[in-house]
């Protein structure tokens, strides 16, 4: 028998709509004050509000938090956010 890979999980947790914990991540692209899109095992997960702030990143982990007024979170299945922010920022 042979054994299945698992997927690896993603975790978002919201609170008051001004500070976000996100697991799973894998890469972030773009981002500014008004949006922030990351890669996570799920997809590319778009984040879009006012004073957007990414307060910490963990590489090791896959760890992120935002602190922000979050006004959006949405999924898509693509994967390609053209410059790779986390391999520029250890290279």
């Amino acid at each position: 028998m042979s054994e299945i890979g698992k997927m690896s999980s993603s975790n978002l947790i919201l609170n008051n709509r001004k500070s976000l914990n996100l697991t799973g991540v894998k890469d972030i692209g773009k981002f500014d004050d008004k949006n922030v899109n990351v890669v996570t095992n799920q997809g590319e997960l778009n984040i879009s509000g006012e004073n957007l702030k990414i307060e910490k990143i963990c590489v090791e982990s896959g760890n992120l938090n935002l602190n922000g007024k979050v006004n959006s979170i949405s999924y898509s299945d693509s994967k390609n956010l053209g410059k790779n922010f986390l391999k520029k920022l250890f290279s």
